[in-house]
Formats: C-alpha cells, structure tokens, sequence
C-alpha cells in the first residue's frame, strides 16, 4: 500500500489523530485498518512495510486508546473502531484531562500558599496569573524563553527525566550563552547514575548539587520575578492508554517568584551545610 498516498487523501485525519497524542505509526496504522476492514497484524506490517513485532506493539497501544478492538481471538485479527465512535471518546477523555489538570494545579497552588506561609509570607499577598502548559515542546520553549531573559540568576531543582529534557533541547545553549553574560546558573538535580552522566556534558559550565532524596519539586525561578513549575500528569478515568506528558505552569508574579526563589536558597544552603554529610554533594 501506498503511504504517500494515504497521508495525501487522509492528511485532515491523520493531523486529528497527532493533536490527540497518536504518534505517526498509530495515526497512519489506525487509517490503513480502517480503509481494509479486519486484518492480522501480520498483514498490517506488509500494509505499512515495518516489522510484525513492531506492528503487534502499535496495535496494542490502539487497543488501549480505544481505537481498534479484537474480531478474532484465533487467529487474531482487528478492525478499527469507527472514528465518530473515537473522536467522542477522545474528546471526553481530553476533557476529563483538562479537569484533572486543573484541580491539579488549584492542589499545587494551594500548597505553594502553605509553604510560603511556613516562611513568614502572606498567603493573601500571592495574587498571581498563570499559565498552564503541556508538552515538552511548549515547555521547554517556555523555560528557554525565560532563560534568554535572564539578567542575574537562574535556579532549578530537577528530577532525572526533566533534567534529561533540560539537557536535550535548547535550553541548555541559552543556559551557557547567560554563564558566559555572567548570569549564575545554579541547578539541584536528583541523583541517578544517567543523572550524572548528564551533569558530566555540561563540562563544569554550571554549579551543580545533587540531592539524595527520591523525589524533588520541580521548578525554574529567574531573576526572582517569573517561575515555572512541573505538575505530573495524571491520567483520567477511562483514559488508561494516554501516554503520560510532562505539563505544568508558568508564572509571571515577582511576589509569588521571589518567595519561591527564597526557598530554592534555603534549600540550596542547606546542600552546602551538608556538603560533607549525607544530603548533597557539591559538583562544581
């Protein structure tokens, strides 16, 4: 079969099924299923031209976004769901993630109030907006952008696999660009041995401290006036097979960003205390 040929006549829904989280395999399996009615997955990786085993793997992860359903156990063969059937339950599920992701962030805010209370703040002086994002690609384009902006400091507390988006993307030039403008970049990450291995690439560039504890919140405080911070995402009900993403929120309040910024410095003076003992370890 042809795929070019699919992607030209069928462009409108395969770019439906990408906004919905289906990678390019999924959308264009999910369309050349739908075209030949019930096949095997053998079949399904001659229609596509990739290997059966891959062809298996993809088929399983539309079972689990609700998007193709089993004929036959023996031999076993699939058809697709028909697509109004799955674009209203995608669109339910995306609705039901949004309303997660929202009391999420109420949650955190929440939180963020009684922390900074523990520090002598005014909860009702954290009058702020805010932006949520999703996606490592709005994200990390965000957090560059505030990177760039940066005229005195940058501070991060990352986990592994943040600190491994850090690290891949765009933001780690703007990072080295600001060093070299004078600008101190500080970053307390969680350790792992990938962890270090990441830290080793930044070639001393940055002062760098790890932190034994398992897990670590997650944010960037620039200039004590702006703030991102990392939400985990959580899957809503009924909506199992949805890969999980990174998403979380920017914030624009000097108030609110300073009294995050004062206990990043908390924490971080706490790691140089601890230097010789059992909490951090200082890199450079």
């Amino acid at each position: 079969m042809d795929t070019r040929l699919i992607s030209s006549r069928f462009s409108d829904i395969l770019s439906l099924l990408r906004k919905f989280g289906f990678s390019e395999d999924e959308a264009m399996s999910y369309v050349v299923l739908s075209t030949k009615g019930s096949v095997r997955a053998s079949e399904l990786a001659t229609l596509i031209g990739m290997g059966r085993s891959k062809a298996y793997r993809i088929i399983a992860d539309l079972q689990q976004k609700g998007a193709v359903e089993i004929v036959s156990a023996s031999p076993m063969i699939f058809r697709s769901v028909p697509l109004s059937s799955l674009a209203s339950f995608l669109i339910m599920s995306s609705e039901q993630n949004l309303q997660s992701l929202r009391n999420e962030s109420r949650s955190a805010i929440e939180r963020f109030e009684k922390e900074m209370a523990s520090y002598g703040t005014d909860s009702a002086a954290l009058e702020f907006s805010f932006r949520i994002m999703r996606g490592v690609t709005p994200i990390l384009s965000s957090i560059s952008e505030m990177i760039a902006s940066s005229g005195n400091s940058v501070k991060m507390i990352l986990e592994r696999r943040n600190l491994f988006r850090l690290a891949s993307g765009s933001a780690i030039v703007y990072l080295s660009r600001k060093v070299e403008q004078g600008v101190r970049v500080s970053i307390l990450v969680q350790q792992t041995e990938s962890t270090e291995e990441i830290i080793s690439g930044f070639g001393g560039k940055f002062s760098v401290r790890i932190d034994e504890t398992e897990s670590l919140p997650n944010m960037v405080v620039v200039d004590g006036r702006e703030t991102f911070q990392f939400i985990s995402d959580t899957r809503p009900p009924n909506s199992s097979g949805f890969k999980m993403e990174p998403s979380g929120f920017w914030c624009n309040s000097e108030v609110f960003a300073s009294r995050i910024e004062r206990m990043f410095d908390r924490l971080w003076e706490n790691g140089r205390r601890e230097t010789e003992n059992r909490q951090y370890t200082e890199i450079s």
